[in-house]
């Protein structure tokens, strides 16, 4: 477990706690698990945060507007050889009831306005798949692979949060 306490303004990190712990006079003896600052150096997928930068994206762009329509398919859908399933069975909607239902298939039918390329440059603004520059050692970069490097359920994929990790 990770727990960060955040000054948001500035971006100063005022408290930083991981759990397992260690006693810092009995360093040598703690297991290595346990020395490892997790707040740093572990990624985690983004998950439903992620429909966030892809919202904010297409909405930058012009690309979708918060009454643009998309067809979440009763809650069911397949997109090549993938099922994807939401938590509500939705029909047609605006694309501000997609993000209030976290719809993947919403979210997945909105990100085909965006070309690779731009969405990758977009995510990247927001600081995915490289370190934030906090000033503590051992800061892993997260997870964001580059447009050569997705496969074809990359696109149904990034929406919905998997294939990009960040740190706490």
């Amino acid at each position: 477990a990770a727990g960060i306490v955040q000054d948001v303004e500035p971006g100063g990190i005022l408290a930083l706690a991981n759990y397992p712990t260690f006693a810092p006079e009995s360093y040598n003896e703690a297991p290595a698990d346990a020395r490892r600052n997790r707040s740093l150096t572990d990624p985690l997928e983004t998950g439903s945060v992620a429909k966030l930068f892809t919202a904010a994206l297409l909405l930058d762009s012009n690309l979708v507007t918060p009454n643009t329509l998309f067809d979440c398919e009763g809650g069911r859908w397949v997109v090549g050889r993938r099922a994807v399933k939401d938590s509500h069975e939705l029909g047609i909607v605006p694309f501000t009831e997609v993000m209030r239902h976290s719809s993947n298939i919403g979210i997945i039918k909105a990100a085909e306005a965006l070309d690779n390329e731009s969405w990758y440059a977009g995510l990247r603004r927001f600081g995915l798949g490289q370190r934030a520059g906090i000033d503590l050692p051992g800061e892993g970069s997260g997870l964001l692979y580059p447009p050569d490097r997705w496969t074809r359920l990359s696109r149904s994929s990034l929406p919905m949060g998997y294939e990009m990790a960040l740190t706490s």
